[in-house]
């Protein structure tokens, strides 16, 4: 079972993602800030963090900063995808340290790919 956690406060964004990730071995943790979202990975065994770009006042950029600086390395290693608004966020996310990049709205089975590939990516690195 894969532990996923996904973080936004926008309901639409949240139904998409967990409709697109609802999979059996899936497990959805959906909070709906950064700072609970940095929370749970450091409080549990996750397999991938999925970000909205805009969450309340932590956006995407400041949580991957805040998880790729933390000391634990169960914690730092975690990947990390975040939901774009433009393709011009890409550039902030993946100079925080984010493992790969959405746009929204992505297209059916995209989102799903790309948190399986990273996942299967991070475990040969471990």
């Amino acid at each position: 079972m894969n532990r996923i956690v996904l973080a936004t406060d926008s309901p639409w964004v949240a139904e998409d993602v967990v409709s697109e990730l609802n999979g059996s071995d899936f497990e959805m943790l959906v909070v709906d800030s950064g700072f609970q979202a940095v929370d749970t990975v450091r409080k549990g065994d996750v397999d991938a963090v999925v970000l909205d770009m805009q969450i309340g006042s932590m956006g995407a950029p400041a949580v991957v900063a805040e998880l790729r600086n933390d000391l634990d390395e169960r914690v730092s290693a975690v990947p990390v995808i975040c939901l774009l608004d433009r393709v011009a966020d890409k550039w902030i996310c993946k100079k925080m340290g984010a493992t790969e990049c959405v746009l929204k709205p992505f297209e059916p089975g995209s989102l799903e790919r790309v948190v399986r590939r990273v996942i299967r990516e991070s475990t040969r690195v471990r």
